[in-house]
């Protein structure tokens, strides 16, 4: 329950960010992913320690982790781009939050089809692993985006 009040909060710190109006660095936006994925994994491996959810169990977290991905992909296409003084900007968009939460939302009901006799454990325990997936695969594709923004200015100017 702990790993599941800690994942609802980072979502809403996440929801908070992503509806700012914020510079797009390209060589910057990986870390608070990379920290969520490790400490997910960490607990992911100790709750598998402790419980074991069987091949099907895995095989459902595994689909989480790609639908984790694939809402990424498609946040990352409601994400308003644009150049202003010389700098990439990014906001996200009423969109851009709905599919977090239903992303989210997804992630927690299908806690009932992996482990239903514990599912807020299991959701929580892997929830800052799908948030860390889902929003280092936004990223990598806002940044496929604004490179293609780039080429388009560039044979503009």
């Amino acid at each position: 329950m702990e790993g599941l009040i800690i994942g609802l909060a980072v979502l809403g710190w996440l929801l908070w960010r992503q509806l700012q109006v914020r510079e797009l660095r390209r060589d910057k936006g990986y870390g608070a992913a990379l920290v969520m994925v490790a400490i997910g994994l960490v607990e992911v491996v100790r709750y598998a320690g402790e419980t074991h959810l069987g091949a099907t169990g895995d095989a459902l977290l595994a689909t989480s982790i790609v639908v984790a991905a694939a809402f990424g992909v498609a946040r990352a296409g409601t994400v308003r781009l644009w150049c202003e003084d010389g700098r990439l900007l990014r906001q996200g968009t009423a969109i851009t939050a709905a599919l977090w939460l239903a992303a989210i939302a997804i992630h927690l009901a299908g806690d009932e089809v992996i482990a239903p006799h514990d599912a807020a454990r299991i959701g929580g325990v892997s929830l800052l692993l799908y948030l860390g997936v889902s929003l280092a695969v936004q990223r990598a594709a806002l940044g496929e985006r604004a490179r293609r923004l780039d080429a388009r200015e560039a044979r503009a100017g």
